[in-house]
């Protein structure tokens, strides 16, 4: 796992600005989206204390640069592009105050490291139809596996049921309240259902709702969006035109 941000905040303008410490896993070709929010949270959740959630994310493209995170609205700093940006709430309702972390990317290619993820997770039983799925999982210990295993799992149904799809990315997370303190479990099952796709060869992207659950009952839940290249999708689902 990643360390936490080492530089230093500095002031550009009206922006709080912060370099997080990403890098590029050997078996990808790019930063992985929850690689990012993770690094960004740890910089935030002293900024907002116990009980910080993860409301959504979106990411416009991917990169293999290192990363800024940015705190406000202003403008990246010039020659920067956006490639993404998080949102996190503390407390619950819709009057909770929520905080947008933006991300941009840097010229320099980010360092390229071995993957530690020690969370492991097995499929189990007959799909109900494809692009859905069940999964054992165990050794869940932070947010930034929680992030991993949602989205690796999700990652592998449409392995599973695309053939020569390439490039998987995530694109997004929404309806979510994700515990930057860490989920209240480290084993249970988790369940994936596909809600749609859109886009057309060979640019699809993929919508779909996970739902762990662990021991007591204790549950969470995100609609996950990945996108990804294929020449086609062979399943019975029928694209949405949004």
């Amino acid at each position: 796992m990643a360390e936490r941000p080492t530089s230093p905040l500095r002031s550009s303008g009206a922006s709080t600005i912060q370099r997080i410490d990403v890098f590029l896993q050997r078996e990808d070709n790019h930063i992985r989206g929850s690689q990012v929010i993770a690094r960004a949270a740890e910089f935030l959740r002293p900024r907002l204390g116990a009980g910080a959630v993860l409301t959504g994310a979106r990411f416009e493209r991917t990169t293999a640069n290192r990363v800024l995170c940015l705190r406000d609205e202003a403008p990246p700093p010039e020659g920067l592009s956006l490639i993404g940006a998080a949102d996190f709430a503390l407390g619950a309702g819709d009057d909770r105050a929520v905080t947008r972390l933006r991300f941009a990317e840097l010229a320099e290619p980010a360092d390229c490291r071995e993957s530690r993820d020690a969370i492991a997770y097995e499929a189990f039983g007959a799909a109900s139809r494809p692009l859905c799925g069940s999964f054992a999982f165990a050794g869940l210990a932070s947010f930034e596996d929680l992030l991993t295993l949602m989205v690796r799992t999700a990652e592998t149904v449409h392995q599973a049921a695309i053939p020569d799809i390439q490039g998987i990315w995530l694109a997004g997370f929404r309806r979510a309240a994700l515990p930057l303190d860490g989920p209240a479990m480290t084993a249970g099952t988790l369940t994936i259902k596909h809600l749609r796709l859109t886009g057309a060869a060979p640019r699809f992207r993929s919508v779909s709702t996970v739902d762990l659950e662990g021991a007591g009952g204790v549950g969470l839940a995100a609609t996950i969006t990945l996108g990804f290249h294929a020449p086609a999708v062979p399943v019975a689902s029928p694209l949405a035109s949004a």
